[in-house]
C-alpha cells in the first residue's frame, strides 16, 4: 500500500480541475444525487472525504481520476523528472 499526502491547496485544485472536467462533473452529479445507492450510474468511481475521484478497476486496484485540464501538466511532470521518466531529457 502506498499513501500520498497532498496540500490542501493542491486537492482544492483538483477538486476544480473536476468541476470544469465534462465527464467528472457527470460523475460527481450523479454520486451526489443517486437515488438508487444499490444501482448507481457509475458503480467504478468514488469520491473520498477529500473529494478527490478515484476509479476502481477490474482488478479492485484504486486509481485516482485525474481531471482534463491537469493531463499534460502532471504528464510533463513525470516525464521531466529524471527519477520518474523512461529516459533522461
Amino acid at each position: 500500500t502506498l499513501l500520498v499526502g497532498l496540500a490542501e491547496d493542491e486537492v482544492q485544485r483538483w477538486r476544480e480541475g473536476y468541476s470544469q472536467d465534462a465527464h467528472f462533473q457527470q460523475v460527481l452529479d450523479s454520486i451526489r444525487t443517486e437515488d438508487d445507492p444499490l444501482a448507481p450510474t457509475f458503480p467504478q468511481y468514488y469520491v473520498s472525504d477529500e473529494g478527490l475521484i478515484y476509479f476502481e478497476d477490474w482488478n479492485g486496484a484504486n486509481r485516482l481520476c485525474i481531471p482534463e485540464a491537469r493531463q499534460l501538466e502532471l504528464i510533463k511532470e513525470v516525464h521531466d523528472v529524471i527519477t520518474e521518466g523512461a529516459h533522461a531529457g
